[in-house]
């Protein structure tokens, strides 16, 4: 009897996985019916694509310069994608109605957690948990986003603000900002603010040195030690734990922050704990989901390590975020100035006397307008992921020639990925009219109209919508409205960047307000 060579071993185990796959294929086909889709050469989303040729990759750059237009082709809200290679499909969705459907309904579409698995750095998270241990940490997380820490963070933005705009006068430039990169000015802002109000945490504009005489045993500062957590994120998700072993300087530093941070964390916690067994008032996030988790008993409170991975999310989505879409607002009321003067307006109204109130912020309402409409425009997050748990369906909408949109119901089958596709609803033009236009007036409702919060996605959607919502657009709101009451933006400078499907617009020239024309005077001591 002949023996088989490793050769032909290797390439009948090779075709046995081809005929399967292409097997499975047809079945997917089948079992779709004629709802429309297409046909990509990997998986979407998935870190293949990385290696493939642009323009027959499925991820995010192509997601951005399509727009809606993926859809438009289908005629429809939704289309399936389909790869022989994986033997799942991906249902891709910018259908209002839809997207709320998935949202509201937990048990049907769940979350893929093995995609949240990089950011369980200390262990389980809001994030990355599923229904138990979901309903678990939201319980103690949930009470930290209050309004005492509302009103910590628009105190603590008024005063970072302030202190941001003395520097520039500091640094010889009279109050102007000629060539200032305003994503890193952005980026610093949301790191001072996220200290303070998670942290309790004062953090100068411009890093400190270590003090060796309150060291304690720490290699850097808290600020340091946070800004290197944040800058350094995308390195320590992607990167095998092994790696941190290797001779290579830029690692060592970087697990160096993540160590010190840590410590610090741990220190917090003895120090808080104190705190609130002498009864101080806390307003700060970390001593808030503290103080939540210690109430808990037994196995419902968190342990140490989840209480880190809760404030580690926090801090990403709080910081990066915040920050970059802070200076992508500020380039598109560049882009278009006609919307700075009722930014500006509205902001002598509301901030422009002594220690403007909390009270105040419901009434910052193009600020906010502003703030929406840069996310519509540039989501944080292009799409949600979602996974069927059973076979089930949902009603889209078929795009007739003459415009109608008529309701088309989907079979999805179990197991499906499931896409919630932000960046394609947000230029819908079922919901938006004029979709790649900057227009903040958008999001100001009035007594006849109201803007439609089923096709805005930039928060998440249902039960697992940000929980943070209120910070960021607190923050965003006083941001904005601070820097407008004194500057105004004008003749820009861009440049692009795109990093771990991260896109974003970094340089930006501010202007102080003169008395030059229709613009107005900048206030004494800015």
């Amino acid at each position: 009897m002949p023996i088989l060579s490793i050769g032909t071993v290797l390439l009948a185990l090779v075709a046995a996985w081809v005929v399967n796959r292409l097997i499975n294929f047809s079945r997917i086909h089948k079992s779709l019916g004629s709802f429309p889709r297409t046909y990509v050469w990997a998986p979407p989303f998935e870190i293949i694509n990385a290696i493939l040729p642009s323009y027959i990759r499925f991820d995010a750059p192509n997601i951005w310069n399509s727009l809606f237009e993926r859809y438009q082709k289908h005629n429809s809200t939704a289309y399936f994608a389909l790869t022989p290679v994986g033997n799942v499909p991906t249902l891709m969705l910018a259908d209002a109605g839809a997207i709320k459907a998935v949202g509201a309904q937990p048990n049907v579409f769940g979350k893929p957690l093995e995609i949240y698995q990089v950011i369980c750095v200390w262990g389980e998270n809001l994030v990355a948990s599923e229904n138990e241990q979901w309903r678990r940490h939201r319980k103690v997380v949930a009470p930290t986003f209050g309004e005492n820490n509302n009103r910590l963070v628009w105190d603590e933005c008024l005063r970072i603000c302030d202190e941001w705009f003395a520097r520039m006068n500091i640094d010889g430039t009279d109050g102007r900002c000629d060539d200032l990169e305003v994503t890193e000015s952005t980026m610093r802002l949301a790191l001072l603010v996220i200290a303070s109000a998670a942290f309790n945490q004062s953090l100068p504009w411009v890093d400190e040195p270590l003090n060796p005489k309150t060291a304690n045993g720490h290699t850097m500062t808290f600020g340091t030690s946070l800004k290197g957590l944040m800058s350094e994120f995308v390195l320590r998700i992607l990167l095998p734990r092994w790696a941190y072993y290797l001779p290579i300087q830029r690692l060592k530093e970087c697990e160096s922050y993540y160590k010190e941070f840590e410590v610090f964390m741990r220190e917090m916690i003895q120090a808080r704990r104190l705190d609130i067994a002498g009864g101080a008032e806390i307003d700060d996030l970390f001593g808030i989901l503290l103080k939540s988790s210690d109430a808990e008993e037994g196995a419902a409170a968190l342990s140490e390590r989840e209480l880190l991975s809760n404030i580690y999310v926090i801090l990403l989505a709080g910081h990066e975020t915040t920050g970059h879409t802070l200076a992508s607002t500020l380039l598109l009321l560049a882009l278009y100035p006609e919307h700075q003067n009722a930014l500006h307006e509205e902001a002598v109204e509301f901030l422009g006397g002594p220690n403007p109130s909390y009270s105040n912020f419901s009434s910052l309402k193009w600020s906010t307008a502003c703030f929406y409409e840069t996310l519509r425009l540039l989501p944080a997050i292009l799409t949600i992921p979602k996974r069927a748990l059973v076979d089930t369906h949902l009603t889209v909408h078929t795009i007739s020639p003459t415009g109608e949109a008529i309701p088309t119901q989907v079979f999805v089958p179990a197991g499906t990925n499931v896409r919630l596709d932000a960046h394609a609803l947000h230029h819908n033009p079922l919901y938006w009219d004029n979709s790649t236009e900057f227009r903040p007036s958008r999001f100001i409702d009035t007594e006849t109209t109201k803007w439609n919060r089923d096709a805005f996605a930039a928060f998440s959607v249902g039960q697992r919508g940000c929980i943070g919502k209120s910070f960021a657009v607190v923050e965003a709101a006083v941001v904005l409205s601070k820097i407008l009451l004194h500057y105004e933006a004008r003749s820009i400078s861009i440049t692009s960047s795109a990093a771990c499907l991260t896109f974003y617009l970094v340089m930006a020239d501010l202007h102080p307000r003169c008395s030059q024309g229709n613009v107005r005077e900048t206030p004494d001591g800015v």
